[in-house]
């Protein structure tokens, strides 16, 4: 762990002095002897210090990318000596033979950025500089630091213009209204050729007459008329026993109905009588219903005198516990 450790703190220290050097723009004998030997501290981490190395370069303005690629070129070939002598001739903490196998392992790791660090200078770096540019490439080409095949496809990007953004595909045009028939050809002879004329003009005209009809017959659509909400049904409240005739079979029915809609089932006869009678239907006293006679079998009721003549009140059925009234005289064997 505390390799791991120091290997961090190694390849932070050789970043903060890459990035130092680059915005400095200017380089020396020193500060390149500096920023490779601060790299072979953080040979140990190739994949960390390759990243570095490629984001730094990617990050500097276009005036400071040949100072940018001097340093790559530097830290790159100095690599390749370590390799090349098997890490002899250094004074670092790590063995010779181990110190040859992370140079070789960050030149692997180094071969992509060398590629995109290659391209981008002859694209971005200020057009005095680039025959600077390409001296570089020859020298990675004779010195055989990085792969043929990266050389080349440097190369062949240089020569391609920098990708600029893709402008979106403009929307294809609307279709237009009315679209115009294509004009006859022109080996037709005259006379047909006006023939064909007459004919279009014909058509042209009679399209918006043909479309007026339609326009004119569209008949709006009627409003939607919610249904009225329905009136309560009418109980007993609505009952004026000062109106009612109790000769009248309607009026009976009436009364019967109300008296359901209040208390939800149906009377009977007698019950409809003895509410006229007892006065629970009207708020004032009704003089017709104050003199009807006792019904048999039950006790005339008090403060009421009988009603003389009252007739038969039609359909009505006989009250239960009454016994029917014969008209017909009793026979000598009954007296």
């Amino acid at each position: 762990m505390a390799n791991d450790r120091r290997g961090m703190s190694s390849v932070e220290a050789f970043s903060s002095l890459l990035y130092e050097l680059i915005a400095m723009n200017k380089l020396s004998g020193s500060r390149v002897a500096r920023v490779t030997e601060s790299a072979t501290h953080a040979l140990h981490d190739p994949e960390g210090l390759s990243k570095v190395m490629l984001k730094a370069h990617m990050r500097a303005p276009p005036q400071n990318k040949l100072v940018s690629l001097y340093l790559f070129d530097a830290i790159a070939r100095h690599a390749q000596d370590i390799a090349r002598r098997n890490g002899t001739g250094l004074q670092t903490s790590e063995p010779p033979a181990k110190l040859a196998a992370n140079a070789a392992a960050f030149l692997h790791m180094l071969q992509e950025p060398a590629a995109q660090v290659g391209t981008d200078s002859l694209h971005h770096a200020p057009p005095e500089q680039r025959e600077k540019v390409r001296k570089v490439m020859d020298i990675w080409d004779r010195a055989g630091t990085f792969h043929p095949r990266i050389l080349q496809r440097i190369r062949e990007q240089a020569s391609a213009p920098p990708s600029a953004p893709t402008k979106p595909a403009a929307p294809p045009p609307a279709p237009s209204a009315a679209k115009s028939p294509p004009p006859p050809p022109t080996s037709l002879p005259p006379h047909v050729l006006a023939l064909l004329g007459q004919v279009q003009q014909s058509g042209a005209l009679s399209a918006p007459q043909e479309a007026a009809p339609r326009l004119a017959t569209t008949a709006p659509s009627p409003p939607v008329v919610s249904p009225a909400p329905s009136a309560p049904a009418e109980d007993l409240k609505a009952f004026d026993q000062a109106t009612f005739d109790p000769t009248n079979s309607d009026h009976w029915a009436r009364l019967a109905r109300l008296w359901k809609n209040s208390y939800n089932y149906e009377p009977s006869g007698p019950e409809l009588m003895m509410a006229l009678m007892s006065g629970m239907l009207s708020s004032e006293a009704d003089p017709r219903w104050g003199a009807m006679p006792p019904m048999p079998g039950m006790p005339p009721m008090p403060g009421m005198p009988p009603m003389p003549g009252m007739p038969p009140m039609p359909g009505m059925p006989p009250m239960p516990g009454m016994p029917v009234a014969s008209t017909d005289a009793p026979s000598p064997k009954d007296a």
